[in-house]
């Protein structure tokens, strides 16, 4: 047994590095790989992923999942109990946010990867650490 990777940083650098994984994967998807027509995600959709993901580890925020969206583009989940967040990076460039729960109503916003604006990606990330650990 390794103690260093029983610390809260190996386990997220480990996460971060099996998601950085993941998202490397995306690049050979192919158009129409779900049940019915899905556009893989793009260079757009898989840089913004990848930047996202660097801003989480720095934030220590680790999500649950990341996997192609049937929309196109990448999404990141989070979950805590019952409840949920994802990121979804969108083929366009355009980047939503959602918070829900089966016991709560949704919450629904777009963000920016620009600091300084009001839902850029520090404020999203508190915004989603805070509604998880309600």
């Amino acid at each position: 047994m390794q103690l260093g990777l029983q610390s809260e940083f190996w386990r997220n650098l480990e996460t971060f590095m099996q998601l950085a994984q993941q998202l490397n994967l995306l690049v050979h998807l192919p158009s129409n790989w779900a049940a019915y027509p899905a556009d893989p995600p793009n260079e757009l959709a898989r840089r913004n992923a990848e930047l996202l993901l660097s801003r989480l580890e720095r934030s220590r925020l680790a999500p649950r999942r990341l996997s192609a969206i049937m929309d196109g583009g990448v999404g990141i989940l989070f979950a805590s109990g019952a409840k949920r967040a994802l990121i979804e990076a969108y083929n366009n460039g355009e980047i939503v946010v959602a918070t829900y729960s089966d016991a709560a109503s949704s919450d629904v916003w777009m963000m920016s990867l620009a600091e300084g604006e009001e839902l850029s990606a520090s404020a999203t990330i508190d915004k989603i650490r805070v509604y998880l650990a309600d």
